[in-house]
């Protein structure tokens, strides 16, 4: 069970090598998306494996101004304070 994005990014790389998987489709909200990307590259690259990442399709999302949206505003703030916070937790190899 993860805890969040860093564990669920080493299951999902256990699971792939376990099932001898190469690749996997990862399905997320749009804001969401470079921290999943954060904590996948490098661990996928190192093992082989292979990811794409798919925006879901959310109504209330629109790219060229999320920021007018207050909840879209507070979710993509604290999603730069945990990439910030990653960066320091789990180190520069994930950069």
């Amino acid at each position: 069970m993860a805890i969040n994005t860093h564990q669920e990014s080493i299951n999902i790389a256990a699971l792939l090598k376990a099932q001898h998987w190469r690749s996997v489709l990862v399905v997320s909200d749009p804001p969401h998306i470079q921290r999943i990307n954060y904590c996948l590259e490098t661990l996928f690259n190192n093992n082989g494996l292979s990811y794409r990442l798919i925006q879901s399709d959310i109504p209330s999302w629109h790219t060229g101004r999320w920021w007018h949206e207050p909840r879209w505003l507070f979710f993509c703030f604290s999603e730069a304070i945990k990439l910030v916070y990653y960066a320091l937790v789990y180190g520069p190899e994930f950069l």
